[in-house]
């Protein structure tokens, strides 16, 4: 899918650790998930193990297909919450809109919607979604 090389590039460009699906997020003893994209900062590569990802990324990424909407809107998003994972974007590819999720005070707020989105954590990237979709 377009979305994900050009969020991919952008952040790679960066020196950004990018992992596209299937990758393994070990949140937890019981919580393992395979989100669409998973950034991991420099700052915390120690969580990237050959096999998985085993911690808490500094963003994870799903984009929506008519089976996974409830689950990536609902499931997802309340344990991503509760793990602590500090950004998480829902990417609609069907309505062309991007959900950025952002953990303050242990809850997940919603920023503007807006045609640039910039992480919360990374401060020199924009990525216009008018190239993405």
């Amino acid at each position: 899918m377009l979305v994900d090389r050009r969020f991919v590039n952008a952040l790679e460009n960066r020196l950004q650790r990018v992992y596209d699906a299937p990758v393994d997020v070990h949140l937890s003893k019981h919580d393992v998930v395979q989100p669409d994209l998973v950034v991991i900062l420099n700052a915390k590569k120690f969580i990237v193990t050959p096999t998985k990802v085993k911690g808490v990324p500094d963003l994870l990424v799903e984009i929506l297909s008519p089976s996974s909407i409830d689950y990536d809107r609902e499931r997802k998003r309340n344990l991503y919450e509760r793990c602590g994972i500090p950004e998480y974007w829902i990417v609609d590819p069907f309505d062309h809109k991007l959900e950025q999720l952002v953990l303050r005070d242990g809850r997940y707020q919603l920023e503007p919607e807006a045609d640039i989105v910039r992480p919360v954590f990374i401060t020199d990237i924009a990525i216009p979604l008018s190239e993405v979709w």
